[in-house]
């Protein structure tokens, strides 16, 4: 029985030293050579990668927070034009007017308007037709009356009559 134990032991330190040295030694010399033999390169249909394709199946979650951001900074910056737009047309000069002319009032199916000719400092002349209740630069018509308008100019109520040829001065 001796002589069996020892035939194993020495068959089993032939295969263990066989194959440490085949995993070792040959592994290492044998590194830059290898080849690989069956590699099959099949080039892509496509002509260029289609990266919105790609993110849009792999990564379904990160392309919809990314379209509900970009739609969000639209609608931002679309309200933030239409407010820019809103504030040049709603501005009214600031400069009070040098002098108000009324030139005239109408009263046609219970809508009563006035024409008014304002003169500002910058030497320019503007005709205005407005209602009761609508503003002017430097003012707002508060009441239209057949013999003229009431109108309140920074914040003091003056009533003008209608005037063909001269003009009362308004100090502001």
């Amino acid at each position: 029985m001796k002589a069996g134990v020892s035939i194993t032991l020495l068959f089993s330190i032939l295969i263990v030293s066989y194959d440490f040295f085949n995993r070792i030694y040959v592994g290492i010399e044998n590194t830059k050579e290898r080849t690989i033999s069956n590699f099959d390169y099949k080039p892509s249909s496509k002509e260029k990668f289609d990266i919105d394709g790609f993110l849009k199946e792999n990564f379904v979650s990160l392309v919809e927070e990314q379209e509900k951001k970009r739609l969000e900074e639209k609608e931002a910056a679309e309200k933030l034009k239409r407010k820019k737009a809103l504030a040049k047309q709603k501005k009214p000069e600031k400069v009070p007017p040098n002098f108000i002319k009324v030139i005239g009032t109408t009263y046609v199916n219970n809508n009563k308007t006035v024409l008014l000719e304002v003169l500002m400092q910058k030497k320019h002349r503007k005709l205005y037709t407005l209602q009761e209740g609508e503003r002017f630069p430097g003012g707002k018509v508060i009441n239209i009356s057949p013999l003229g308008a009431t109108l309140d100019i920074s914040g003091k109520r003056h009533t003008l009559p209608i005037f063909k040829d001269k003009s009362i001065k308004v100090e502001g």
